[in-house]
């Protein structure tokens, strides 16, 4: 499937969409850049908020906490697609998440979301004077909640056979299966399948969070650009083949 190629769901269960792209160097931030680069993007993003998490880079397995003193970055919201990007020295990362407690707007696809991420790393790296800033990774992942409670069969019912595992067999509970490895095309997949209990508002809902990821190394940003492309249509096969006939007939996949 090329990256042009769009899967059609009529109700398929995302609750997130991001996008990363990496830099090799970071990029030294000031509330004078931060504010320079809202004002270039203040006809898409209305607002400027502080961090309250640091966002891990593509490629980076370990946490990373804030530091008192140090300015991390900055949240560019107020988007009418309802999409945030945050903004850090080692990382900017574009996503779309579902807010069920209010009538956000809904996924606005890969295109917007894509374009709207380039944006700000263009006017990052115009602002900070870093217009030849070497990069590091690209990445997209996309989360889907199952609200089926804890149900044991999960596997079968919404996976192929290419995400069953032989050893999972009747199972009384599922807990967690995590898939991660790099292809011959030198893009990095994943695939991480863990129940959780969500909770909305007073609610609370057991479930399973799906999320997939795929990923590249970039080295600038035409490259970096070249690469989420490619990402994103690798990402469409990969969920497609992951998935069996029950998910695609109640999520609504439209040949």
């Amino acid at each position: 499937m090329s990256a042009a190629v769009q899967l059609n769901f009529d109700n398929l269960p995302l609750v997130e969409a991001a996008i990363r792209t990496s830099f090799r160097t970071p990029v030294r931030l000031s509330f004078a850049i931060l504010n320079r680069l809202r004002d270039n993007l203040g006809r898409e993003f209305q607002n400027l908020e502080e961090v309250s998490q640091i966002e891990v880079p593509p490629g980076v397995n370990m946490e990373m906490k804030l530091t008192v003193g140090q300015i991390h970055g900055a949240i560019l919201t107020g988007n009418s697609s309802g999409l945030r990007t945050t903004v850090q020295q080692s990382v900017v990362v574009s996503r779309w998440a579902l807010d069920p407690l209010r009538d956000s707007p809904g996924y606005p696809r890969f295109g917007p979301l894509r374009d709207s991420h380039w944006r700000v790393v263009s006017g990052l790296l115009e602002a900070g004077g870093a217009q030849n800033q070497q990069f590091g990774a690209v990445n997209m992942s996309y989360s889907n909640f199952l609200n089926i409670g804890g149900s044991p069969d999960v596997l079968e019912r919404y996976f192929s056979p290419n995400a069953q595992v032989a050893l999972v067999k009747s199972p009384s509970q599922f807990h967690k299966i995590e898939l991660a490895w790099q292809e011959s095309s030198s893009i990095d997949l994943r695939f991480q399948l863990e129940r959780v209990r969500a909770r909305i508002g007073d609610q609370t809902n057991d479930g399973y969070n799906l999320t997939t990821v795929a990923g590249s190394a970039a080295a600038s940003k035409p490259d970096a650009e070249e690469k989420l492309d490619t990402v994103h249509g690798r990402l469409q096969q990969f969920f497609v083949d992951l998935i069996s006939d029950t998910a695609k007939k109640e999520w609504g996949l439209r040949a």
